[in-house]
Parts: C-alpha cells; structure tokens; sequence
C-alpha cells in the first residue's frame, strides 16, 4: 500500500510520499484520503477497469469529500451547482 520512499520535508525530518500525499490532500480540504494498490481487495470488482485505464500503475490516490446536504438538495439550483462545483 502507497509508496515507502522516504523525503526530507521542511524541518529535515523524514516523511513518506504517501504521508506526504495524504498531508497536502487533508490541508486543502480533503476529507478523506487513502492510496490503495490497485489489487486491492477493496477494489476487486473493478479491477479490469482499473487496469485498463492505469496499466502499470503501482498506487491509487483516492479523495472524498463531504457535500452539504441541503445544498444539493436545494430547490434553490445555483446553491446546489455552487457545492457540487467546489469539489470539481
């Protein structure tokens, strides 16, 4: 799972890509974030999917993050595009 690989980050202290990723993911706004191998057993339902679209890769990054429900459920449709559209 994720990248191993070790970097200095601005004290001079070690960090791994993928703490690395998963810091600058949470720090604009990111609610959650994971990097699975693409042979995941989470996503074995779509792995010919997964490696059609990234042959050879070695990690995913995948981010979620939370939509305010009464926006989207607005009838007022600008508010609603304007919560969706943050995320993009």
């Amino acid at each position: 799972m994720g990248s191993t690989i070790s970097q200095k980050d601005g004290d001079g202290s070690n960090m791994t890509i993928e703490a690395e990723v998963k810091e600058l993911a949470r720090s604009i706004g990111v609610d959650l974030v994971g990097i699975p191998s693409p042979c995941s057993i989470h996503l074995k339902d779509d792995i010919a999917g997964i490696e059609a679209l990234f042959s050879g890769c070695r990690s995913l990054i995948v981010v979620a993050k939370r939509l305010n429900r009464d926006a989207i459920s607005s009838e007022n449709t600008k508010a609603a595009r304007h919560d969706t559209l943050c995320i993009y």
